[in-house]
């Protein structure tokens, strides 16, 4: 086999086990239905235009709100690493610093994450246990 060929399969091999990584990461969290900011901020090279859900608290002094243009600026944390969210729509009155979300939306490599819905987790939903 030739160096060249070598190289290639290599390659292959590297990103088959990312992909692999990445299917096994988003089924493990299938079950919470979604990813803290940490995990999401390990995979994002690899979401691409993944429409994915993430959990996190709204970080204090981080909500700016253009209310001519219906845009809401948040950061989301998770106590290690932060998530900058533009969500344009209406925004819920329980909305405030230190609430936990779950925001929906899609994710590029250094921009915010843009978020198309958020909601309170699962967890906080004391019929559903």
């Amino acid at each position: 086999m030739s160096r060249t060929k070598r190289w290639v399969l290599l390659v292959g091999v590297i990103l088959f086990a990312g992909l692999v990584y990445l299917a096994y990461s988003l089924m493990t969290h299938a079950g919470s239905g979604a990813l803290t900011v940490s995990g999401v901020k390990q995979i994002t090279g690899t979401l691409g235009d993944l429409q994915i859900k993430v959990e996190g608290k709204v970080a204090p002094g981080s909500i700016k709100w253009n209310g001519e243009s219906k845009t809401l600026d948040f950061v989301l944390t998770d106590g290690q690493e932060n998530l900058d969210v533009v969500y344009n729509g209406v925004v819920p009155d329980e909305f405030t610093p230190g609430t936990e979300l779950v925001v929906t939306g899609r994710y590029d490599t250094g921009d915010a994450f843009q978020a198309t819905d958020f909601g309170k987790p699962a967890s906080w939903c004391s019929v559903c246990h």
